[in-house]
């Protein structure tokens, strides 16, 4: 096992109810409702911590790639990338997630 990833780095999938979003809906409207969520969120959890974008976007090999939500956190110096699913889990988006 590589010992620079950290053995979290991919979780289960988790209900998000708490959205409120009805049953069928876009990629989009998951991340723009985490977003409003996160913002709240992230105003309860003190210093250090913040939100730096959404649908950033990274150019590797003169390819264009998305990342959903990145954050940052200034005491652990460390940058938490989020990638969004909203189907099945795929291997794919685990290599995704690596790139």
């Amino acid at each position: 096992m590589n010992s620079n990833i950290p053995l979290n780095t991919f979780r289960d999938p988790h209900i998000l109810d708490f959205l409120g979003l009805q049953n069928t809906y876009l990629e989009n409207d998951l991340e723009q409702a985490i977003l409003r969520e996160l913002e709240t969120s992230i105003l309860k959890l003190g210093k250090g911590f913040g939100f730096l974008q959404g649908q950033k976007r990274m150019i590797i090999d003169c390819e264009d790639f998305y990342l959903d939500l990145l954050f940052y956190n200034r005491s652990l110096k460390r940058l938490g990338a989020i990638e969004l699913k909203s189907g099945k889990f795929e291997a794919k988006h685990k290599g995704q997630m690596e790139l």
